[in-house]
């Protein structure tokens, strides 16, 4: 599925890569968010992560089977601006249900209702969404949404077809355990 809301824009901005993480095993993984702190995932089984972005904004990172069926699985870790403060959970639900509305253009469901994210450091809201008619190399199913972890929002997008059945479901199991840990002191970068 072709994705052309705001969440899949600020996913795909600046994506230059600065190294290859190529985890494929599960477990607990630590991706260091610089002077953010410290993100962490329990990547399933088999899944490769890649980090992108230019090392000035908010890192990506770009979750692949390492072998099977290809699905894409899209993060961006943000963070608090000049306020200093993240979105409460209406400002993310206008978000998402904004991007809902996109996405509802080229979907057969016609209606897309948001669904609640939640796990122990975890408040998020998300869609899913199937392309009526996607092009030869598109996605036919997308989940997409944003969720509060700790000190930052996780801009996520997961995109699949009939033969990646269990990825969105084990990318959303991903993401309600995710844990963020904020910098370990002041001026310090981890």
């Amino acid at each position: 599925m072709r994705s052309t809301s705001v969440i899949r824009a600020g996913l795909a901005a600046g994506v230059v890569a600065l190294g290859l993480l190529g985890r494929a095993t599960a477990g607990p993984t630590p991706l260091t968010l610089g002077e953010h702190g410290v993100l962490t995932l329990e990547l399933p089984d088999g899944w490769h992560l890649e980090r992108h972005g230019d090392g000035q904004g908010p890192p990506s990172f770009l979750l692949t089977p390492a072998t099977g069926e290809r699905f894409e699985v899209l993060l961006t870790a943000l963070w608090p601006g000049g306020a200093g403060r993240l979105p409460d959970e209406a400002a993310l639900r206008r978000e998402v249900g904004d991007a809902a509305e996109s996405a509802r253009q080229q979907s057969i469901e016609r209606t897309l209702p948001l669904e609640a994210l939640t796990g122990p450091d975890v408040h998020g809201v998300y869609f899913r969404a199937t392309d009526r008619a996607p092009k030869p190399g598109e996605y036919r199913y997308l989940a997409q949404g944003l969720a509060r972890v700790g000190g930052i929002v996780l801009a996520f997008t997961v995109l699949s077809n009939d033969g990646a059945r269990e990825a969105p479901r084990l990318a959303l199991e991903m993401l309600r355990g995710a844990r963020h840990a904020p910098p370990t002191g002041p001026g310090e970068r981890t």
